[in-house]
């Protein structure tokens, strides 16, 4: 692999990030209310659930995929686990759209595309990865989030944004948090909801819960699917966090 594209290095990555099902998750102990992300207020998904019906839509690139031919998915699949678990009730039916490489652009299309199809109460937008992979403007991927942040919120539905992940070796080439930054203002300008997935994972990887760096070779796949399995976790937690702010 050439040490000159940091998108083929991040393919790589997400392509392990992807592939493997979810196992007992134990270590991850930093949450997003550990790391000072403030509690999201999520009033379309609060009615929605005790109506007991909700219609959730993820949208992203190829980091927000996983096996979808099996009964096991990538993390979105476990923070909507998470809200089935605490409602038991209520149908809650999830949507995925992620395609690998997309820009944010490219899923502002879709978005619509999706909007005008189905009425949704949230949307979990995983976005900022390959703009960082490609060293993007981070001004472009701004504007672009709060264009479809203002469609989602005229839609009726609620927003929780994803930024990229911590990857060690990735971030030691490109400013990544540069562009975890750039979503967390667009969050803060749009009254959307972040959720850090960057800081979490810096966090377990200097933490040693889950620090890919220093992983044998043969328990990668494992510990891969525990990081899916703890990211879906935090999230659906963020998630219940807020509807409990109702």
């Amino acid at each position: 692999m050439s040490r000159s594209n940091p998108l083929a290095l991040l393919f790589a990555c997400v392509a392990l990030l992807t592939s493997f099902g979810a196992v007992a998750a134990e270590q991850c102990t930093a949450t997003p209310a550990m790391i000072g992300a403030p509690s999201p207020t999520l009033p379309h998904l609060s009615k929605a659930l005790a109506a007991g019906h909700v219609e959730v839509l993820a949208i992203g690139s190829g980091t927000l995929l996983g096996p979808r031919s099996s009964d096991q998915g990538g993390f979105a699949d476990y923070a909507v686990e998470r809200l089935r678990q605490e409602w038991p009730k209520a149908d809650i039916h999830l949507t995925v759209e992620g395609t690998r490489g997309a820009l944010a652009s490219e899923m502002l299309t879709r978005l619509g595309g999706e909007l005008a199809k189905h009425h949704v109460q949230l949307v979990i937008w995983q976005t900022g990865t390959v703009e960082a992979a490609h060293k993007l403007p981070t001004h472009t991927l701004a504007q672009t989030i709060v264009e479809g942040a203002r469609k989602i919120e005229a839609s009726g539905s609620d927003l929780v944004l994803v930024d990229p992940p911590y990857i060690h070796v990735l971030a030691q080439r490109v400013d990544v948090e540069s562009y975890a930054e750039t979503m967390r203002e667009a969050a803060q300008e749009t009254g959307a909801a972040i959720f850090p997935r960057f800081a979490l994972m810096k966090a377990w990887a200097q933490d040693g819960d889950i620090d890919m760096e220093k992983t044998p070779k043969a328990e990668l796949r494992t510990r891969h699917a525990e990081l899916t399995t703890c990211l879906g976790n935090a999230l659906g937690d963020f998630l219940l966090e807020g509807v409990q702010a109702k």
